[in-house]
């Protein structure tokens, strides 16, 4: 379950922390992820807590967006594509049958 809050004091220093998404665990080999925001005053912390808090989320979506694809995935990009068409094909049959219709 993902943390509530990201500030953590470690002796008189604040640092930044974040749970690493399950799903990229593999990839960073580790569960969580620290950074020492270098100030010893809450508030400063707390300014300075949302910039990195924000690199970090968005240099997940970006290792999200460049992983492998795995069988699991490519298997269901196939079934909604198939899905898709099937759609697509349904109703080019009914607009055709439509127009065969109209011309009796």
């Amino acid at each position: 379950m993902a943390r509530l809050t990201y500030l953590e004091r470690r002796g008189a220093t604040y640092y930044a922390r974040i749970d690493i998404p399950l799903d990229l665990v593999p990839h960073y080999g580790t569960t969580t992820r620290k950074k020492s925001l270098r100030t010893k005053d809450e508030r400063t912390a707390k300014v300075a807590l949302w910039p990195v808090i924000e690199q970090w989320r968005a240099e997940f979506e970006e290792v999200r967006s460049r992983r492998e694809i795995t069988a699991n995935d490519m298997a269901l990009a196939t079934w909604q594509h198939l899905r898709g068409n099937a759609g697509a094909r349904r109703g080019k049959s009914a607009q055709h049958a439509n127009r065969s219709r109209n011309r009796s």
